[in-house]
């Protein structure tokens, strides 16, 4: 009899010690997951409001914005080690902050720029401010991708190629900053929402040995920001 008992309180021991076991490990997973995910999202800009972890799997909630930020976060939360599965909770534009939605904004007009000038040059004419027909294209599809973001201002940014001193160049490129303002205020952008910034030559993207380098150097380039 005595040798019943103390099988079955071996036997209950072993059990709780197991489940103790499992449940610590457990806890270290989801902790190991929670910050895998959170400092992934951190390291991308890409905030939520919300990350509930249930063993490896991952809920993320907030005010994502657009589809594509939700997607970007989905990805990257996705691609930690030891998550199984990531669902997102979104919150629609209309709901979230002002401060979420002008991020979001901010973040989504800003990618389409950067798209638009890797295959696209605001071109000028060689030591001119003037905006050559290549140029004056690229803008009209600047133009209304600046008036769907209203709320946020753009820097213009001119550059020019090393022909000439850097005193020269720098007020060529703020030649060609305002002309290019000039031109998106004549497609209806309001003047204050756009701030000139001059960077001569300092700044190339090609080499200025060559006529086409030179040539891609000539350009624009636009930086969002919030209005403070």
């Amino acid at each position: 009899m005595q040798r019943i008992i103390f099988l079955i309180l071996a036997v209950a021991a072993f059990g709780a010690l197991c489940f103790y076991c499992l449940r610590t490990h457990s806890l270290e997973i989801q902790q190991d997951v929670t910050s895998g995910v959170t400092q992934a999202l951190a390291g991308d800009h890409l905030a939520t409001q919300g990350i509930k972890v249930d063993g490896r799997d991952v809920q993320l909630s907030g005010a994502a914005g657009t589809p594509e930020i939700s997607e970007a976060a989905q990805k990257l939360a996705a691609s930690v080690d030891g998550v199984r599965v990531v669902t997102v909770s979104e919150v629609s534009a209309a709901d979230a902050t002002p401060d979420a939605r002008t991020i979001a904004v901010k973040t989504e007009t800003q990618g389409k720029l950067n798209a638009l000038l890797a295959d696209h040059v605001v071109e000028f004419d060689p030591a001119s401010a003037q905006l050559t027909m290549k140029g004056r294209s690229v803008l009209d599809q600047v133009a209304p991708m600046l008036a769907a973001a209203p709320s946020l201002l753009c820097e213009i940014q001119g550059h020019t190629d090393s022909k000439g001193s850097a005193k020269a160049n720098e007020a060529l490129s703020f030649k060609r900053a305002v002309a290019t303002k000039s031109y998106l205020i004549s497609k209806g952008i309001a003047p204050e929402r756009l701030l000139p910034r001059a960077f001569g030559d300092t700044q190339p993207i090609a080499s200025n040995a060559t006529a086409l380098g030179r040539q891609l150097n000539r350009r624009i380039n636009f930086l969002l920001k919030e209005k403070p």
